[in-house]
């Protein structure tokens, strides 16, 4: 594991700043939007990329009403719809 910057310190609404060499490695510009994960005793961090409403998948997407869906999964979906 890669350690970059100084220890920071936690503010009183729980904010910390991320390193700016952490942000221009990662491309985390003003607006990006961020997920945290807690993984045993550490905080990860990593930038979110929006996926399928379904199933997560986060390739082949098409926007259905404003949602987020695979084609797999609408594929699956019109095969369930067929069923009833």
């Amino acid at each position: 594991m890669l350690h970059i910057g100084t220890p920071r310190k936690i503010d009183s609404v729980g904010r910390i700043v991320l390193p700016y060499q952490v942000r221009k490695n990662l491309g985390l510009v003003p607006g990006v939007k961020v997920q945290m994960l807690v993984d045993g005793g550490n905080l990860v961090v990593t930038k979110f990329t929006e996926g399928c409403i379904f199933t997560g998948d986060t390739i082949d997407l098409i926007e259905y009403k404003g949602k987020l869906v695979s084609r797999k999964a609408a594929r699956e979906l019109g095969i369930i719809a067929e069923m009833d």
